[in-house]
């Protein structure tokens, strides 16, 4: 899968420039200011104010010396700058201000970039998954574990058990029975429960034997226990399997229905992960 930065990240980006092109002007603008001063024009006594007020805007002036004649004799009227220069002064220092928010401003958003990715890194780590060796997700079940076939059940394994999970519980049914163009039950293959977290997972045919572990079995829609393969009708039907984290472990049911056994679960779920597979029968 490939991961696209995120927004802030682009802002970030944008910011930086914004920022380079800001300084970029407060340097021309200052080299302007200074341009009769390194030239030596006669301008340059004019621009001695322009000058002090750059550098008292950087802090490096405390005590500024006092303004010279137009033509640097004491005692003359003193000069005052120019309306332009003044306008331009006050532009360097307005971009001096804006320099300094840029720099805030892109240092919170690397701060703001950095604890959403870890917060998402760390809930992908977390995801709760079930899968199988046999088929993939939507993908069609191998006839072995079906009507047509050994009629046994498939390995399955999970991952990333939600914190805190005491027991699993694994429902496989079946909602577009009888015909998945006009369904009108759910039939229900397979009902555990009180799995233990210890378990990351169920064998090739665990539900066709006794089961182990403290793990106890509720009935399906044939009204036994155990695992009943896929034996669609007519049409191609979905076979979720579906496995429950709780935060409890359930009190002997004794032999309960998937009604009976999502009303023992309400409440108690932690999280859900889900495993679809499909079937067509190739004989009628």
């Amino acid at each position: 899968m490939i991961e696209y930065p995120s927004p802030a990240f682009f802002g970030i980006g944008n910011t930086f420039l914004a920022l380079q092109r800001d300084y970029t002007i407060v340097i021309e603008e200052e080299f302007q200011l200074r341009q009769p001063l390194l030239f030596g024009n006669q301008a340059g006594a004019e621009t001695s104010l322009v000058k002090e007020r750059i550098v008292k805007s950087r802090g490096l002036m405390k005590n500024p010396a006092p303004a010279t004649s137009k033509r640097g004799v004491p005692g003359s009227e003193p000069n005052v700058p120019s309306t332009d220069q003044k306008e331009c002064a006050m532009r360097y220092e307005n971009k001096g201000r804006k320099l300094t928010m840029l720099m805030m401003t892109a240092a919170l958003l690397a701060l703001c970039v950095k604890g959403p990715a870890k917060a998402a890194e760390k809930g992908k780590q977390m995801s709760f998954t079930l899968t199988s060796s046999e088929f993939r997700n939507m993908e069609s079940i191998p006839a072995k574990f079906t009507c047509e076939g050994e009629n046994i059940s498939p390995p399955l394994s999970w991952a990333h058990l939600p914190g805190g999970t005491k027991s699993l519980v694994l429902i496989m049914d079946d909602p577009d029975a009888p015909d998945p163009a006009a369904p009108k039950i759910t039939w229900i293959h397979w009902v555990l429960y009180n799995i233990p977290p210890s378990m990351n997972g169920l064998e090739e045919g665990a539900g066709n034997r006794a089961v182990g572990n403290g793990i106890l079995e509720g009935v399906g829609s044939r009204n036994k226990s155990g695992y009943g393969g896929p034996c669609p009708p007519v049409g191609t039907h979905r076979y979720f399997h579906k496995l429950y984290a709780l935060d409890t472990v359930l009190p002997a049911l004794h032999s309960p229905s998937k009604a009976e056994l999502e009303r023992a679960m309400k409440g108690h779920v932690l999280g859900e992960a889900v495993l679809i597979g499909t079937y067509r029968k190739t004989k009628p």
